[in-house]
């Protein structure tokens, strides 16, 4: 209960401040899951019963389209995972979402939510705002895809989340904003080239140690913290 304790308060920390009393309601409705790397956390045609609290881990939400894999939306530690229409209508979701990495997730159940926001307007208006969060979520991501291109949606996935580019695998960030679509920036070397080039410094002087980045096809690490300006 310790643990779900925290959690609850972790949750009203970030989208709205609970009492005690709510706090302590929240965490007796949450359910803890442990997923590894490549679990399927909600399949394809099945319903999201439940918005998914990341207490530890990443997560990604992708369907199919034309045979390939379109990723939607990437979640770590502090974010809400929810497939919207499936969970608020409760009817089965178009949407696949799966661990990136070993992942630890709280989940918020369906039924148990609107039983207590029926009796409790804390858990209410906490409900109402983690709404609020995901469809504002939804119109900027709906927006990105409208008005802007392959290179702005990236420049604004380094300067708004640069922990998804720091962690997960190239393939999946490459199908993330626009996909095949979006023109050769998205292949993994055009990718890798096009991040390196918005993170690495000045070119140095002669004789001065060269800035040292270790990555691999599909994950790009930086030994030292970069500052996204």
């Amino acid at each position: 209960m310790d643990l779900r304790r925290d959690v609850a308060r972790e949750i009203a920390r970030i989208y709205c401040r609970l009492s005690p009393p709510g706090v302590e309601a929240l965490s007796e409705i949450l359910v803890p899951f442990k997923y590894a790397k490549g679990d399927v956390v909600l399949p394809e045609g099945e319903t999201c019963k439940y918005m998914y609290f990341v207490e530890r881990g990443m997560v990604r939400q992708y369907y199919y389209k034309g045979g390939r894999d379109v990723t939607e939306h990437f979640s770590y530690e502090g974010r809400i995972v929810i497939c919207i229409e499936s969970f608020l209508k409760q009817e089965p979701s178009r949407l696949i979402v799966e661990a990136l990495e070993n992942s630890r997730l709280y989940g918020i159940p369906y039924d148990a939510l609107h039983e207590l926001a029926d009796e409790n307007k804390e858990i209410e208006l906490l409900f109402r705002k983690i709404m609020e969060h995901a469809l504002i979520s939804s119109q900027v991501y709906a927006d990105s895809q409208r008005f802007e291109n392959a290179t702005e949606r990236y420049l604004r996935l380094l300067n708004t989340k640069p922990e998804i580019l720091l962690r997960a695998p190239m393939l999946h960030i490459a199908s993330y904003p626009g996909g095949k679509k979006a023109g050769p920036v998205l292949e993994a070397g055009g990718l890798f080239l096009f991040l390196f080039a918005q993170i690495a410094p000045a070119p140095p002087r002669p004789g001065s140690p060269l800035p040292v980045f270790a990555g691999s096809a599909s994950r790009v690490f930086l030994e030292q913290p970069v500052e996204v300006l």
